[in-house]
């Protein structure tokens, strides 16, 4: 579903960057409510861990690490050099359903870290609801 760092919005690496400069220290929790009333089965819930561990495998690639330094110069190449390093950690990741069944995901980290998960985690969310629903989009035209 993830196949690259890069696939988040760009907002989320400046966000990165800034608590690293400003609150190096500073550990947050960015939490998901599903607000709809939407049911979740389990099945989703196998589905969405399964998703969320291949994370840990999402890495920035040393040719997006060249790309990014040259395009993206407001941000130094110090930040991602260490974004190269940088690995999701699906065991930080919190994922249960409710009484009613309704879908919440935390994930409490350094906040440099933390920002890092929202747009993959929502991203990914998105298509096994949208798949489950038979909501695919025809990728083929």
């Amino acid at each position: 579903m993830i196949h690259t760092i890069l696939d988040t919005d760009l907002y989320k690496f400046t966000t990165s960057y800034a608590y690293i400069k400003l609150f190096p220290y500073a550990m947050g929790t960015f939490s998901f409510k599903d607000r709809d009333d939407t049911a979740y089965t389990d099945t989703f819930l196998k589905e969405l861990q399964e998703a969320v561990d291949s994370l840990a495998q999402t890495v920035l690639t040393a040719e997006e690490l060249e790309y990014m330094t040259r395009h993206c110069r407001f941000l130094p190449r110090v930040y991602w050099e260490w974004l190269s390093s940088f690995r999701f950690q699906p065991e930080k990741v919190s994922i249960h359903l409710d009484e009613d069944r309704h879908l919440n995901i935390e994930i409490t980290d350094y906040l440099y870290k933390a920002t890092l998960y929202e747009v993959p985690l929502l991203s990914i969310v998105s298509e096994i609801k949208n798949r489950s629903l038979g909501n695919v989009a025809d990728m083929s035209v």
